[in-house]
Protein backbone atom coordinates (compact mmCIF):
# COMPACT_ATOMS: atom_id res chain seq x y z
CA UNK A 1 0.00 0.00 0.00
CA UNK A 2 1.03 3.57 -0.46
CA UNK A 3 -0.13 6.86 0.94
CA UNK A 4 -2.43 8.87 -1.29
CA UNK A 5 -1.21 12.25 -0.06
CA UNK A 6 -4.63 13.16 1.37
CA UNK A 7 -4.37 12.63 5.06
CA UNK A 8 -2.51 9.33 4.96
CA UNK A 9 -5.21 7.12 3.49
CA UNK A 10 -3.76 4.02 1.83
CA UNK A 11 -4.45 2.87 -1.72
CA UNK A 12 -3.41 -0.70 -2.47
CA UNK A 13 -1.42 -1.51 -5.58
CA UNK A 14 -3.43 -3.99 -7.66
CA UNK A 15 -2.14 -6.49 -10.23
CA UNK A 16 -4.62 -7.99 -12.70
CA UNK A 17 -3.25 -11.14 -14.31
CA UNK A 18 -5.00 -12.41 -17.43
CA UNK A 19 -4.00 -15.83 -18.76
CA UNK A 20 -4.75 -15.82 -22.49
CA UNK A 21 -4.82 -18.44 -25.22
CA UNK A 22 -6.89 -17.91 -28.37
CA UNK A 23 -9.10 -15.20 -26.91
CA UNK A 24 -9.51 -13.07 -30.05
CA UNK A 25 -13.26 -12.75 -29.40
CA UNK A 26 -12.89 -11.47 -25.83
CA UNK A 27 -9.49 -9.95 -25.06
CA UNK A 28 -10.10 -6.48 -26.48
CA UNK A 29 -13.32 -5.97 -24.52
CA UNK A 30 -11.75 -7.41 -21.38
CA UNK A 31 -8.83 -4.99 -21.56
CA UNK A 32 -11.04 -2.05 -22.56
CA UNK A 33 -13.16 -2.56 -19.44
CA UNK A 34 -10.07 -2.73 -17.23
CA UNK A 35 -8.64 0.43 -18.80
CA UNK A 36 -11.93 2.30 -18.38
CA UNK A 37 -12.19 1.80 -14.62
CA UNK A 38 -11.84 4.69 -12.20
CA UNK A 39 -9.12 3.13 -10.02
CA UNK A 40 -6.05 5.40 -10.09
CA UNK A 41 -4.02 4.36 -13.17
CA UNK A 42 -0.69 4.47 -11.34
CA UNK A 43 -2.00 2.09 -8.69
CA UNK A 44 -2.72 -0.95 -10.86
CA UNK A 45 -1.05 -3.02 -13.52
CA UNK A 46 -2.47 -5.38 -16.11
CA UNK A 47 -0.40 -8.42 -16.99
CA UNK A 48 -1.45 -10.55 -19.97
CA UNK A 49 0.20 -13.97 -19.99
CA UNK A 50 0.25 -15.37 -23.53
CA UNK A 51 -0.38 -19.10 -23.85
CA UNK A 52 0.87 -19.61 -27.42
CA UNK A 53 -2.29 -18.41 -29.14
CA UNK A 54 -2.59 -19.21 -32.82
CA UNK A 55 -5.20 -16.54 -33.50
CA UNK A 56 -4.80 -12.73 -33.45
CA UNK A 57 -5.07 -12.40 -29.66
CA UNK A 58 -1.45 -11.34 -29.16
CA UNK A 59 -1.69 -8.79 -32.00
CA UNK A 60 -4.70 -7.20 -30.32
CA UNK A 61 -2.85 -6.96 -26.99
CA UNK A 62 0.22 -5.44 -28.68
CA UNK A 63 -1.95 -2.85 -30.43
CA UNK A 64 -3.64 -1.90 -27.16
CA UNK A 65 -0.29 -1.60 -25.39
CA UNK A 66 0.77 0.86 -28.09
CA UNK A 67 -2.44 2.85 -27.66
CA UNK A 68 -2.17 2.87 -23.83
CA UNK A 69 1.51 3.08 -22.89
CA UNK A 70 2.46 2.76 -19.24
CA UNK A 71 3.48 5.93 -17.43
Amino acid sequence: MKLDGKGGESIPMVSVIIPMCNEVRYIERCLALLLAQDYPPNDYEILVVEGLSDDDSADIVCRLVGEHPAD
